[in-house]
């Protein structure tokens, strides 16, 4: 029996609590008191679920918030990773560019390195080619026991240096080839 009082008399109180609350706010406002109204004819464990309800909409909200925040992050990051790409594109070509100057001006120097042994080669063989041709005939005109075969013996050992040193002007001045080809068909025919 004891038991029952108490919990008439928490109904009892329960009850008048919201009254008076409504009571109090009915008296500042019609909306409050509508609202207060309903809140007192609801019962706790709603209100429960209730405010459960406002925070995970509360916590959706955010939810959506940093979602929007984190793409706005995403979209600026994407923008920087294709500056990014277009800056190394640029300096990948201008790299690729450098080297394939040096390259050339690389190959320009071989090849002038290259010309300039072959000339050395060509001026030490047209040099000695003189000078052996040069003794030969020396040593012809004074020893000159048969002129007539000697006469056509030299002609022919003229040939050589002719031959070298017009091929050899040929070569530092690539121009002239052709009137070096006609100092050697004169004297061919000759």
């Amino acid at each position: 029996m004891m038991h029952l009082d108490l919990e008439e008399d928490e109904r009892s109180r329960d009850d008048s609590f919201p009254d008076e609350i409504v009571g109090t706010i009915a008296s500042q406002s019609p909306t409050a008191a509508a609202i207060a109204k309903s809140v007192s004819e609801t019962s706790c464990v709603t209100i429960f679920f209730r405010c459960i309800i406002c925070c995970n909409c509360l916590f959706l909200i955010a939810l959506g918030g940093l979602v929007v925040y984190q793409t706005n992050q995403v979209q600026s990051l994407e923008v920087l990773v294709e500056r990014d790409h277009e800056t190394i594109a640029a300096l990948q070509d201008e790299v690729r560019q450098k080297q394939e100057n040096q390259i050339e001006e690389l190959h320009q120097e071989v090849q002038d390195e290259h010309d300039l042994t072959f000339l050395t080669l060509a001026g030490i063989f047209t040099l000695l080619t003189c000078l052996i041709s040069m003794f030969h005939i020396s040593s012809h005109l004074q020893k000159m026991n048969q002129p007539i075969i000697q006469r056509k013996i030299i002609a022919i050992l003229w040939m050589s240096p002719i031959y070298s040193v017009t091929s050899f002007l040929s070569l530092l001045y690539p121009p002239l080839e052709g009137y070096m080809a006609i100092i050697k068909d004169f004297y061919a025919s000759y």
